[in-house]
């Protein structure tokens, strides 16, 4: 074998052995050679003491990337079920390779400990990127229970997890490109001049559950005061079950917004919380400030994606809005949630009151808050009674918002018009209010205390009653679909699957929200 193909084949390893060594051992092998045949060669030069011990290992590890990246891997296409990555290799070694050797590089830095342990090299589905890393347990666990195929209560007893640690593992390891999933079945087909698979399919529903209308504000724009009587822990625990089934159906991950109201005010809200994150839902919180005791025990059970918490603009202004002392309440929880390592997010909700607020407000945030973002005001409940910015002024907002978002970390998009800003200055969109444009009963369904299903909180857009009905039946009801679709006059845009507007600006303004779209729209 020639000198230069065994570095290239092995450039670590050569790299580790000097020169007149590594060319006497290309000599002794043909270009008929297999890896067994250099793995030999090695091993009679550690006896030797020429080598070190860990350097074979070191050359079947190498041997291994190449195989990977040279053999063409055939991923199924319609699958039921978790898979096993064809183009995954799990090697056991006895020296910590895995820890030191970067695959970018092809350079080992020090001396391995010595120690066992696995080494997973793969393939990336869709992009074919090798990766390599060293196989954790929760790596190991996952690959077990597809391997085995165990029923997923008996697998969490044998491995002495909860179902909640299970599906974690699970979804890591398929998030890695470890496991194969399922595509999606929640889907959407929407008539646009530039179609984008990703957008017409939802990997992850959530769930925004109105737990209860019971707040301990009185804001002035508050969408709905009225008094529902809240489902009974019971029924809500129905409903956790009933969500579990629809997403394991639909092979979609599952998220749970806890709001209200003030979610905290439900007697029954650490119980329910704790059975959405035992069922393997990820979890976020929409409330008002609470305690660092209640934040501990959130946590003890499970740490939520975020915690948001809204503001309406400077001190004075956001205390006319939502009581006296709000303000510097909120800003002192939103060093509670640093302080007990928590996500913090801020909501805005704009008005013509507090558009000239934002960026301000977003500046005087940054370094406190991880997130901050806003949707324009819903003209529906306490709102009707107060006012929008006009066309041209929010359009004019936009921009600047845009333009003061580079160089403010925290500032984040939601309002989906963003999307034309964006596009005038020949950036990428993004994503889109709910990570797929315009989510409502798609990616998305609020539920209210009572159980009944809305397509978006932000205006009257009810389907049905989830505990009646059950979350299937709404979602598949040719009401949730047109909804899916959005506002006719969006069809055949560019931007339509990652935008069509809000459908509660049309409804604020009496018109069709599925026939006319966003007022605001400049296209």
């Amino acid at each position: 074998m020639d000198k230069r193909d065994l570095e290239k084949r092995y450039p670590v390893c050569c790299s580790l052995i000097e020169e007149p060594l590594a060319a006497a051992l290309a000599g002794e092998l043909s270009e008929e050679s297999a890896a067994e045949d250099l793995k030999r060669l090695l091993e009679r030069e550690v006896s030797s003491g020429k080598l070190a011990e860990y350097i074979p290992e070191l050359a079947g590890l190498e041997e291994a990337i190449c195989r990977i990246e040279e053999t063409e891997h055939g991923f199924p296409g319609k699958i039921s079920g978790y898979r096993i990555n064809p183009a995954l290799d799990i090697l056991e070694l006895s020296w910590s390779f895995s820890d030191v050797m970067d695959p970018l590089k092809r350079r080992l830095e020090g001396t391995p400990e010595d120690r066992e342990e696995r080494a997973l090299l793969w393939k990336v589905p869709g992009t074919g990127e090798l990766k390599i890393e060293r196989a954790g347990p929760g790596d190991l666990l996952a690959l077990k229970l597809v391997y085995e195929e165990p029923g997923s209560e008996a697998a969490a007893t044998a491995a002495g997890l909860g179902t909640q640690e299970l599906k974690s593992a699970l979804k890591r390891a398929a998030a890695k490109g470890l496991l194969l999933k399922p595509e999606s079945l929640l889907k959407r087909y929407i008539k646009t001049d530039a179609p984008e698979p990703e957008f017409q399919k939802a990997d992850i529903f959530t769930l925004q559950w109105h737990i209860t209308n019971a707040c301990d504000l009185n804001c002035r724009h508050c969408y709905d005061r009225s008094e529902i009587s809240p489902l009974r822990p019971e029924a809500g625990r129905r409903l956790l079950g009933d969500m579990e089934r629809f997403c394991e159906k639909q092979h979609a991950e599952g998220h749970v917004c806890f709001t209200g109201g003030n979610p905290f005010m439900y007697p029954h809200f650490f119980e329910l919380y704790e059975e959405a994150a035992h069922r393997g839902f990820s979890t976020s919180i929409l409330a008002n400030p609470v305690t660092g005791e209640s934040l501990e025990r959130l946590s003890r059970i499970q740490e939520p994606e975020y915690f948001q918490v809204s503001l309406e603009g400077f001190s004075g202004l956001n205390d006319y809005m939502r009581g006296k002392g709000h303000f510097s309440r909120t800003v002192k929880f939103l060093g509670l949630l640093r302080e007990k390592g928590i996500s913090g997010s801020v909501m805005l909700t704009l008005t013509k009151d507090n558009i000239a607020q934002v960026t301000g407000l977003a500046a005087e945030l940054e370094g406190k808050v991880d997130y901050f973002t806003f949707n324009r005001l819903s003209r529906v409940g306490e709102g009707e009674a107060l006012l929008l910015p006009d066309r041209g002024e929010y359009l004019a907002f936009l921009r600047d918002y845009v333009k003061a978002s580079e160089n403010n970390p925290v500032m984040g998009f939601k309002d989906n018009l963003i999307n034309t800003v964006l596009r005038e200055k020949g950036a990428p969109p993004f994503d889109g209010c709910t990570g797929q444009g315009c989510g409502a009963a798609f990616n998305f369904l609020a539920v209210l205390p009572d159980g009944e299903a809305h397509a978006c909180r932000k205006f009257p857009s009810p389907l049905g009653n989830v505990i009646e009905q059950g979350i299937e039946a709404i979602y598949y009801s040719p009401l949730a679909g047109r909804y899916r679709q959005g506002p006719g006059e969006c069809e055949g845009c560019a931007l339509a699957l990652k935008c069509r507007g809000c459908m509660a600006a049309a409804y604020s303004e009496k018109k069709d929200m599925f026939i006319r779209k966003d007022p605001y729209c400049p296209l």
